[in-house]
């Protein structure tokens, strides 16, 4: 029976950390998780959010996997629009190791407008683009 990479975590946060000493088994801080982001009433779109730090708990993995990573937002006025693609994002599985944690950060993510969206991770090899986790957030002013 063969595994197969899976995602057990995918949570976005504003800030992440890691407990030193950084090392083969970190322990990660996730600060200021939420999933409503609330933006000056004067904002004018396009805008930015600075950063985003989406934390990932990996299982059964082996080797080298790459992924990307699309932010799409869902309410724009044709349904839904693609706004970034973040690639590639690598992870280096060591051997034996059953569950791997790691942190992807994501820098200018571009916001259109007000309302939902969600950030696909794609796993481009060694699968083509499918689909193993999903993240949600909102945006208000």
């Amino acid at each position: 029976m063969s595994r197969r990479l899976a995602v057990q975590h995918w949570i976005a946060s504003l800030e992440a950390t890691v407990e030193p000493p950084a090392g083969i088994n970190n322990f990660y801080n996730l600060l200021r998780v939420g999933h409503t982001h609330v933006l000056a009433p004067d904002t004018e779109f396009p805008t930015v959010l600075p950063r985003l730090d989406m934390f990932a708990r990996f299982v059964n993995g082996s080797g080298v996997a790459e992924f990307e990573a699309d932010v799409i937002w869902m309410d724009a006025p044709e349904g839904w629009r693609r706004t970034e693609t973040y690639w590639p994002l690598r992870v280096a599985f060591r051997p034996g190791e059953p569950l791997r944690d790691t942190v992807f950060r994501l820098l200018g993510i571009p916001l259109e407008g007000v309302g939902r969206y969600r950030i696909d991770l794609r796993a481009i090899k060694p699968r083509k683009r499918s689909r193993l986790a999903t993240e949600y957030f909102y945006v208000v002013r």
